[in-house]
C-alpha cells in the first residue's frame, strides 16, 4: 500500500484511477459505490482527500441521476436474453437423463424363463485374443446358472479353429480330453480352448447336420438345420446348411452327389472320414446295445431308440454293407485341396465294377449304383484311368466365399441381434428339450463377424441349475452375439480350456463321449 501512495501522490485533491480500485461492487442504482477496504485503511491512512460527495467519479464512469425507465418490449428482450440460456439447459439436462435412464435400464425383461442379471466371477486371458471367462447368472425365478464362455478374436494368424472329428471317423465317440490330448500329441496342436459339437444319432453314431473339417465334408444329413461356418480368413458367417455337390466330366456333362459318406439310392461319395474301407465294414461301426437305455434321456433328440430299434437298425446296416460291394466304385486323388464353394480338380485313379477298397490317400472313392448313366459312361470307356474330373461341394447360401470349417446344430438362438428360437422345428423332440433346464452348449458371434462366442452352461447340484432354450439365446445377447446357434448339450456339454477339463465340473471321469469338436489351437514352437 506504501508503494500505491508513491506512485498515487500525497496531497489534497489527488485522483484515484477507477482500475486502483479493483473490488468495488455496484448497487442497483449505479449511484452508491461500496469501498471493500476495511475501517482501519481509510482515505487518510492513505493521505487521500476524497470529497465527501463522491464528484472524482463524474468523467470517469457514467451514473445517471435517476433510474432509466426500460419500455415493455426492452424488459421482454432483457427477461429473454438472461433466461433463454438457462432454459435451453433445463431442456438438455432433461434430455441426457432421459437417455441416461434408458441405457440404464436392463436389456432382458424379468419374466420367467428370462436371466435376470449376471457377473463375472472369473476372467483369465488365455493367449492374446482368447479369454475364458465364468459367468454367474441369475435367473428370473432367482436360482443360478453358471455360464464358462470362451471369446475368441477371429482372423489372428497366432491361432486356428477347426472341427475335429472323433477318431476322425464318422460314427465313432471320443471324450472331449482324449480328443484333445491326441490331436496335441499327433499333429503338433497345442490346443487353447475347445468345446463338444454337433448332435449324433444314436445307433450309428453319425453327427446329425454338416460337419466340415479341413475342407472334406464330415457328414451331411438333409435336417433343415442352420450352421456356422468358417472361411478362409476364420471368419465366421451363421447361415442355413444346406449344400448341393456334383461331379464334372472332361465332356462336360454333370452328375449330381445324392449323399456324402452316407448310404443313397444315387452316387455316393466316401472320403478318409468314412473309414478305411469302402464300404465301411459294419463290424466296426461300435453300436453297443447294451447303452440303449441310457441314451433315452430328456436331453437326447432321438428319445424314440430302444433297444430293439438299435438291434433292427445294426441289421439294415449289415444287409446295405452287402449291397454296397456289388456297386462300381471311382477312386480319385485330390489334385487341390478340397474346400466348399470351390471347383476341386481330381486325377481318376482306377475304376473297379465291385468289391470293396481302400480309400486313397488324399482322395475319395464314388459309389454309383447299377444302371445309373454314370456307370453307363465307365462302360463306354469315357472315364478311365488318368482322367481328370472336377467335385463342386456348393452351399445354397453364399456361395461365392469358401468354405473350411462348419458345424451345424439347431436351434438357431439369436439371429440379427433377435432372440429367435425355432420352437416349430423343435417340437417334435418334446419339451424337455426346449424348456428343461439342462446343461447347454452354444457358439455364436458378433455384428461385424469378427469375435467368435463359445459357450458352455454347467449344471452341477447346488452350483448351477443349467438353462432352458430360451434362457440360453436371452444369455447369448446379452453376451454380445448377434447371431447364436444351440449345439448338443446335456450330458455331451464339455468344455477344455488348455489342458483343464471345466465342464463338466467333475472333470474327466464325468465326460460323456461326444461325435466332434470345435477346437482354438495354436502350434507348437520349432525346437532348436
Amino acid at each position: 500500500m506504501l508503494n500505491l501512495t508513491r506512485w498515487l501522490g500525497a496531497g489534497s485533491g489527488a485522483v484515484v484511477p477507477l482500475l486502483c480500485i479493483p473490488f468495488i461492487s455496484w448497487s442497483s442504482a449505479w449511484k452508491n459505490v461500496v469501498y471493500p477496504f476495511p475501517n482501519a485503511l481509510t482515505s487518510r491512512s492513505l493521505g487521500l482527500s476524497v470529497p465527501s460527495d463522491r464528484s472524482f467519479l463524474v468523467g470517469a464512469l457514467p451514473v445517471p441521476a435517476h433510474p432509466v425507465a426500460l419500455s415493455s418490449s426492452q424488459k421482454k428482450r432483457q427477461k429473454q436474453t438472461f433466461r433463454q440460456p438457462r432454459v435451453r439447459k433445463m431442456i438438455h439436462a432433461k434430455r441426457r437423463g432421459r437417455s441416461a435412464k434408458k441405457r440404464s435400464a436392463p436389456n432382458v425383461s424379468v419374466r420367467p424363463g428370462l436371466i435376470r442379471g449376471m457377473t463375472i466371477v472369473y476372467d483369465t486371458l488365455v493367449v492374446p485374443g482368447v479369454i475364458y471367462r465364468r459367468v454367474d447368472v441369475v435367473l428370473a425365478d432367482s436360482m443360478h446358472a453358471l455360464v464358462h464362455a470362451v471369446t475368441c478374436v477371429v482372423r489372428n494368424p497366432r491361432y486356428g479353429i477347426e472341427l475335429v472329428q472323433a477318431h476322425d471317423r464318422v460314427g465313432r465317440l471320443e471324450t472331449l480330453p482324449a480328443l484333445t490330448r491326441r490331436l496335441d500329441s499327433s499333429q503338433g496342436k497345442i490346443v487353447l480352448a475347445a468345446i463338444n459339437g454337433s448332435f449324433w444319432r444314436a445307433g450309428t453314431r453319425q453327427p446329425l447336420g454338416i460337419s466340415l473339417s479341413d475342407g472334406e465334408i464330415v457328414a451331411a444329413t438333409g435336417a433343415p438345420w442352420y450352421a456356422l461356418w468358417l472361411d478362409r480368413r476364420w471368419r465366421p458367417w451363421l447361415d442355413t446348411g444346406g449344400i448341393r455337390a456334383a461331379v464334372y466330366l472332361s465332356d462336360g456333362s454333370t452328375f449330381p452327389i445324392d449323399a456324402i459318406n452316407a448310404t443313397a439310392d444315387g452316387v455316393q461319395l466316401f472320403n478318409r472320414y468314412a473309414g478305411d474301407s469302402i464300404p465301411p465294414l459294419p463290424g466296426r461301426m461300435p453300436v453297443e446295445l447294451s447303452t440303449a437305455q441310457r441314451l433315452i434321456t430328456g436331453d437326447t433328440l432321438d428319445p424314440q431308440w430302444t433297444s430293439d430299434s438299435l438291434a433292427a437298425l445294426l441289421g439294415a446296416v449289415q444287409r446295405q454293407w452287402q449291397f454296397e460291394q456289388q456297386k462300381p466304385k471311382v477312386l480319385l486323388r485330390y489334385l487341390r485341396q478340397p474346400m466348399v464353394n470351390q471347383s476341386t480338380p481330381c486325377l481318376v485313379l482306377q475304376t473297379l465294377d465291385s468289391g470293396s477298397t481302400e480309400v486313397p490317400l488324399r482322395g475319395c472313392v464314388l459309389t454309383i449304383p447299377h444302371e445309373h448313366p454314370l456307370q453307363k459312361v465307365i462302360g463306354n470307356g469315357k472315364l478311365k484311368r488318368g482322367d481328370t474330373v472336377i467335385l463342386q461341394v456348393r452351399t445354397l447360401r453364399n456361395d461365392s466365399i469358401p468354405f473350411h470349417t462348419s458345424i451345424g446344430g439347431t436351434p438357431l438362438l439369436v439371429k440379427n441381434g433377435i432372440v429367435k428360437p425355432q420352437l416349430v422345428d423343435t417340437s417334435r423332440r418334446g419339451s424337455p428339450f426346449v424348456e428343461q433346464r439342462l446343461a447347454r452348449t452354444a457358439i455364436g458371434t458378433d455384428v461385424i463377424q469378427s469375435v467368435l462366442y463359445l459357450v458352455t452352461v454347467e449344471q452341477s447340484p447346488g452350483r448351477s441349475v443349467g438353462m432352458s432354450l430360451r434362457e440360453l439365446a436371452e444369455f447369448m445377447k446379452t453376451f454380445g452375439a448377434s447371431d447364436a446357434l444351440n449345439l448338443d448339450g446335456g450330458g455331451s456339454a464339455t468344455m477344455v480350456v488348455g489342458d483343464r477339463c471345466v465342464v463338466p465340473p467333475g472333470g474327466v471321469p464325468q465326460c460323456r463321449a461326444v461325435a466332434n469338436a470345435l477346437v482354438i489351437w495354436r502350434r507348437k514352437p520349432l525346437s532348436r
